[in-house]
């Protein structure tokens, strides 16, 4: 993004033995200044438009400052980073895909603790149910129902302690009772949906506004680093 900054040569002639070097710190100093800033604002942005359970995305929202001694080498740079890439989405907008297979894992509130801003449970994160952790394919009996089938791979999911995939998606299963022959109950919370090949991600920006006010007062701002050269050491 191109920005013009101004400075008054006679004036900082004055105070400076040399202009040129004192123009290129108080300039260097002033992008480092704009893009911590941005950071700043980006952050606020995120917190007040996601849902955030932990810090992991906020942590990934990195700048780098820099060092350059030459106008034309001068580049700062503010985004999020390859692991959570999923914030460029975020701020386009646009279809999301599984990265493999052909649906969607969403975690369900069930898996938040039932609340929308609570973490997700370590020991139930996707990744870490590796496929003989989770109950799959067919009971070891063959059934005639459907309804016998899910019965039969709920009492296995809960006896081995493992959430029972299904095609909607994947459950805990608890409080499995069968207090007669014919008459059984368990409860089957969801941890995942997987009912979606893709999801739409609504455009909401978070990055681009983080710079408006940062460029804004980029004058400002270097006139206030060229105040504190002019108070420091002889340039």
């Amino acid at each position: 993004m191109d920005m013009k900054l101004t400075f008054e040569e006679n004036k900082l002639k004055r105070g400076f033995a040399n202009v040129e070097k004192a123009n290129i710190e108080a300039t260097k100093n002033t992008l480092n200044t704009m893009v911590a800033l941005a950071r700043k604002n980006a952050i606020k942005n995120v917190d007040e438009e996601f849902i955030i359970r932990k810090r992991f995305t906020i942590n990934n929202i990195q700048f780098e400052k820099t060092e350059a001694t030459e106008l034309k080498d001068m580049v700062v740079k503010i985004g999020a980073t390859e692991r959570v890439s999923y914030m460029a989405l975020h701020e386009t907008g646009g279809i999301r895909k599984p990265k493999s297979g052909s649906k969607l894992a969403i975690a369900h509130t069930y898996n938040a603790r039932a609340s929308r801003k609570s973490q997700i449970n370590t020991a139930l994160r996707m990744r870490k149910l590796s496929r003989n952790r989770i109950m799959h394919g067919r009971a070891t009996r063959n059934y005639t129902s459907y309804k016998a089938h899910l019965i039969a791979r709920s009492y296995m999911a809960q006896k081995l302690n493992k959430p029972l995939l299904r095609s909607e998606g994947v459950y805990s299963i608890s409080n499995f009772h069968k207090p007669s022959k014919d008459n059984v109950s368990f409860r089957s919370n969801m941890i995942y949906n997987k009912k979606h090949g893709s999801v739409t991600i609504d455009k909401t920006p978070w990055l681009k506004p983080s710079l408006k006010k940062p460029i804004e007062d980029a004058q400002n701002i270097y006139n206030s680093q060229i105040n504190k050269l002019l108070k420091g050491d002889i340039i």
